[in-house]
């Protein structure tokens, strides 16, 4: 690989996960609009609830 195509790939990684705690984020302080269906949630995400 390229030096610049590496260094691309890495900035596009840190993008991704960026975007995952987001939505992680979102998914915690939100709930499902029908009653019997609730996503199981990633170890951890707790943490990231609004109180």
């Amino acid at each position: 690989m390229k030096k610049g195509t590496n260094k691309a790939c890495t900035e596009l990684w840190k993008v991704i996960a960026s975007l995952a705690m987001v939505i992680t984020t979102i998914s915690v302080n939100t709930t499902c609009m029908f009653e019997y269906y609730q996503p199981k949630l990633p170890q951890g995400s707790e943490k990231l609830r609004r109180e």
